[in-house]
This record gives structure tokens, sequence and C-alpha cells, in this order.
């Protein structure tokens, strides 16, 4: 007979069953009580569009005029999504003297996704870049900066770019490579709460939000640029991956992305507001300031790998056990 063993049905209903025990009295972490008026801008325009062919001020200009449509004194924290500046040095740098009028007039600090030249160097010999998140005050101050960790390959960096140039693959499409950061996932407002930070596509990976978390991060930023993409296919993942990002941490996500999608996504994967691809938006939410630990940021992903190898030796075990009865020869009558 081809049915599975009476033992093996009822170990997989049992670990289905303990699987949703475990979900229903899991920690999801508690509200502290405070929250943020977060505001998000999305600057609009159009999407399949590559930054080499395109003019970095438009960008800028596009999400300045959404920005201006803000209220004074209507939102804690205004978020831009990521790379949207791309100056030499944003310290001095006409964008941040900008950025900073604009938080002076609401009255809220703005966190913007920039890009920096790198100058060149023997480990450098074309330059790099950096691409960071930094949070510009209403006075006009830069007081915190995260640097984006997990680069995109072939995207935001070449892997082994010289032996590909020898056999003529097109590296000049990624003419510099990013510089990774170092620093932990987090961002400190002026307010003193701390926010995680995962750039991009950072959220796809579950430890660079749980890193944030870790250090105090009370909920998740995720500044995003899919404007080289057309369709939705990458926008729906990215919400999706926020999905999962949130539950698995129990903070609120909010994403943000120039052309879309942006949008808000509860401690428990629900998603608020988000906008429609290249149209230029603006939207806020009273985001909950969430504390405390799920099991995955307590234990990360070591659980999955217990399961994984429990999956593989059972799945031996039954091979073994169907091959040894092939081999075995019927009693004589």
């Amino acid at each position: 007979s081809g049915a599975l063993p009476l033992p093996l049905v009822m170990s997989a209903i049992g670990v289905a069953a303990l699987v949703v025990v475990l979900a229903a009295v899991a920690p999801s972490g508690s509200d502290t009580g405070r929250s943020l008026r977060v505001t998000i801008v999305q600057g609009g325009g159009p999407q399949g569009t590559r930054a080499v062919d395109t003019d970095p001020r438009v960008v800028v200009d596009r999400h300045l005029e959404a920005t201006r449509a803000i209220e004074p004194g209507s939102a804690d924290l205004v978020l831009w999504p990521e790379n949207v500046i791309d100056v030499p040095t944003f310290a001095t740098s006409r964008e941040r003297t900008e950025v900073a009028a604009e938080a002076a007039r609401i009255g809220a600090p703005i966190a913007v996704g920039i890009t920096e030249d790198v100058p060149r160097s023997d480990d450098l010999p074309v330059g790099g870049f950096l691409n960071a998140q930094v949070v510009v005050t209403p006075e006009g101050e830069v007081v915190s900066r995260y640097d984006k960790v997990r680069r995109v390959p072939f995207g935001e960096y070449m892997p082994l770019r010289d032996v590909l140039a020898t056999l003529g693959a097109p590296v000049d499409q990624v003419p510099r490579d990013a510089i990774a950061g170092t620093g932990p996932a987090v961002l400190d407002l002026p307010s003193g709460d701390r926010v995680a930070v995962v750039i991009s596509w950072e959220v796809f990976f579950g430890s660079r939000a749980r890193d944030g978390v870790r250090h105090g991060g009370e909920m998740i930023m995720n500044p995003t640029n899919g404007s080289s993409y057309t369709g939705t296919v990458l926008q729906t993942q990215q919400v999706a991956s926020s999905r999962l990002r949130a539950v698995e941490t129990g903070r609120w996500v909010a994403q943000a992305s120039p052309t879309g999608f942006s949008t808000f996504v509860s401690d428990e994967g629900e998603v608020f507001d988000r906008t429609s691809v290249s149209e230029r938006a603006v939207i806020s939410h009273e985001v909950p300031l969430r504390t405390g630990r799920t099991w995955y940021v307590t234990m990360g992903p070591i659980p999955f790998g217990v399961l994984l190898v429990l999956a593989l030796a059972g799945s031996w075990w039954c091979a073994e056990r169907s091959r040894s009865r092939a081999v075995t020869p019927p009693a004589s009558a």
C-alpha cells in the first residue's frame, strides 16, 4: 500500500497543532503608550528609469513640492524614500538647506535618503558611493545616520568586477560600487525616540529588521526606491516583506518609495493607505511605538534551522523504511 504510516500521519497533525498553539501564545511585543504622527512623502514620476540616465535634481524637486503640502504641526516625523538626494556631500549641499527649511516650516525632523560620493583611492580606483538615511532637524542639523549594510549585487555593486569585465560583461552599467555600512540599523530622533531602519531590499532579510529592533527600534522605517522597475511585481513583493518584518518583530513599518508603493503596516501585518504607482502622494498615520521582543527577535532563524533538520531527518527515515520494505521478501506460505 502507498498509504503513509499512521504514526507519521499523527506526528504531522501533532506538529501542525503545536504550531497553532505556539502562534497563539507567542510574545508579539506591547504598546508603549506613545506614538508618532508619521508622514510619508512619495514624489511620483515615471517608472522604468535608471539613475545614470536621470537628472537627480528632478527627483528632489518632486519631493520638495509634495512636502510643501504638509501642514505645519501636523507631523512628528516626515519620511522621504531611499536616495532621493544624490550629491557629492550632503552636509554642505543646497539640498540639505532645502530639507532643513521644510523641517523648520513643518516643525518636525525629516528622515531623508541620500547618496554621497566616496573619493577615488588605491582600493577604489573609480571611487564609490554611500547609500544612507539621515535625520535632518528643524534646526538644520543632521543628528543621526544609517548607512545601508546589505547592498544589491549587480545594482549597487558589481561582484567580481574585474573578472566579469575580462569576459565582456557590461560592468559599466554599475560604474561605482556602494560602500557597505557597518553600524546598527537604527536612527535616533530629536524627541529621544529610536526607530529601526532597513533600506530598500534589506527588508527582504529578517536579520536587518531584527538588528534594528534588538538595538531599541520601536517602529521600522523602510525607505526604498523601485523606480527602475516596471510593473508592480517588485513593489508587491516588498509590501509582502514589510508585512513579514512587522509580524516577526512586533513593530509597525512605514515604507516609503518615490514612485510607489508607499504604505503603513501594523504589527499584525495589516496594510494601511497604500499608494498607487507613479502618483504623487502624501500619506500620514499615527504609528504606535512598541517594545518587547518576539521569539524571532530573541532567537533569530535558529528554530527554522532546527525544523529543517528535523524535516530532513524525517524524510530520510521514511525513505529508508520504504526501501527496507521493498527489499524484504514476502513470507513463504
